[in-house]
């Protein structure tokens, strides 16, 4: 198993004909991500290399093609109004990879996504990937294994660098979800959580956040209510308050991201947790 994208999930790409948008449709079409759909008014009826039919709206291709989530790209405008066409559509993820849209936007969509049990990955994200199973967005898919480490992170160096050590490790992932490297983003990691907690290939959870607090508060709350499961955190410099109550809340709390590795295998080991395979 594991959460929001996996090989059932039946993906549209809206802004396929913007050009990071057919490049990394295409990128994630080779690592098997079943794409059914993707948005290009004016041109329905066509196809996008050959194999994914193109529509004119989001509605049309959730009725149609029976689309279950959203891959956004352009520019921050555009992204802006298709997030907001693919929430009125009512598809239950939608991952946003534009930078600069709206913080309005953002805040009204993921707040009334989240009312549904639906979620904002983004703006501004790299995506989320489900090794062996899907890709939705722009990450590269080298250096992902799959295993029992959940992963919620915001930054551009520590969070990659921390999967390439755990998959040096043999230590694999569940999901690699990327939430987004804007001021505001559409979902939480308070919100996710619990997906990680209910999920039967999760067995710990990591938080690498090099850009803030990895929701401090509101994340140890969340831990405290619904979460069971081991949880290793790295929180960029200057967040005593959000370690604290991290800390408070069971979560092993690393100020190093070269030591997100030794905290995982210490996690590992002392929680007898064993690799994923048949899964």
């Amino acid at each position: 198993m594991s959460i929001l994208v996996d090989e059932r999930t039946r993906l549209l790409v809206q802004g396929i004909t913007d050009p990071n948008g057919a490049e990394y449709t295409h990128r994630c079409l080779i690592y098997g991500t079943k794409i059914v759909a993707g948005i290009a008014p004016g041109k329905a009826g066509e196809k996008f290399e050959n194999r994914v039919p193109l529509f004119d709206s989001v509605a049309q291709a959730v009725q149609q093609a029976r689309a279950t989530a959203s891959l956004v790209f352009g520019p921050a405008d555009a992204a802006g109004k298709a997030v907001l066409e693919a929430a009125e559509a009512g598809l239950k993820v939608i991952v946003c990879t534009s930078d600069g849209v709206s913080a309005d936007v953002v805040s009204k969509v993921g707040k009334e996504l989240l009312d549904k049990e639906s979620f904002l990955i983004g703006p501004n994200s790299p995506g989320v990937i489900s090794p062996l199973r899907a890709l939705a967005g722009t990450m590269s898919d080298d250096g992902y294994i799959m295993g029992i480490v959940g992963m919620l992170f915001r930054g551009s160096k520590a969070p990659f660098s921390a999967v390439a050590a755990l998959s040096q490790a043999g230590i694999g992932q569940s999901t690699c979800i990327g939430l987004g490297e804007g001021p505001v983003t559409g979902t939480p990691f308070s919100a996710v959580l619990p997906l990680f907690e209910r999920d039967l290939q999760t067995r710990m959870i990591l938080i690498v956040d090099e850009m803030g607090d990895g929701g401090g508060v509101a994340t140890a709350e969340s831990i405290k209510a619904s979460v069971t499961k081991p949880v290793v955190a790295f929180i960029s410099s200057g967040n005593d308050g959000a370690a604290e109550a991290l800390r408070a809340a069971g979560v092993t709390v690393v100020g190093d991201p070269d030591g997100i590795l030794p905290a995982v295998r210490r996690v590992v080991a002392d929680f007898s947790l064993m690799a994923v395979d048949d899964i």
